[in-house]
């Protein structure tokens, strides 16, 4: 779609969500479910999506140089999802690490494309973690002591994060005598 809301173009003919837009802005990696969840791209001119990864996958991020892509992943047998990166242009990930409990995504890039982060809830409280790409134990970013994080980004220089933190409530009401 042009800046001033003209010209809307529809780029798939699937169910698709979570979408990722590489550096170049001109591809956009997203999660399809035709008939499973998985990664595929297309550019913004249109024409045939190119699916990446064959295995259950989603969430997509690209990094910042636009050779690799973040992602959430299962092996076919196996119902365990884990964190993995896989090359920007398809096949099987370069590196895997585990799913830690309390993952909320989306993921993030490191400005410097050697990490990813990621907002962790434990104990009801959400604080970032990074996980370095070569490898090695996730460290904690922040130290919150209350509250959830909903979203978050960090500028491009990776000085700066913006954040949106608060608490998730939910009511469950029964209704009844209701008469169709």
């Amino acid at each position: 779609i042009d800046i001033d809301g003209s010209n809307p173009k529809q780029l798939t003919n699937q169910f698709s969500t979570k979408a990722s837009f590489a550096p170049d802005s001109r591809t956009i990696a997203y999660m399809s479910s035709a008939n499973s969840h998985t990664i595929s791209t297309i550019t913004i001119d249109g024409g045939e999506p190119r699916q990446l990864i064959r295995n259950e996958s989603g969430h997509p991020v690209f990094s910042p140089d636009g050779s690799k892509l973040a992602c959430i992943y299962s092996e076919k047998d196996d119902t365990q999802w884990r964190i993995a990166i896989i090359p920007a242009t398809g096949g099987p990930p370069v590196k895997t690490f585990p799913f830690p409990s309390g993952l909320s995504l989306p993921f993030r890039w490191t400005p410097d494309g050697k990490s990813i982060m990621y907002a962790l809830r434990r104990r009801g409280v959400g604080n970032i973690w990074v996980q370095p790409i070569e490898g090695g134990e996730p460290k904690q970013l922040t130290n919150f002591t209350s509250d959830l994080i909903h979203s978050f980004d960090v500028s491009q220089d990776g000085k700066q994060f913006v954040f949106s933190r608060g608490t998730r409530s939910s009511d469950v009401v029964l209704f009844s005598g209701i008469k169709k």
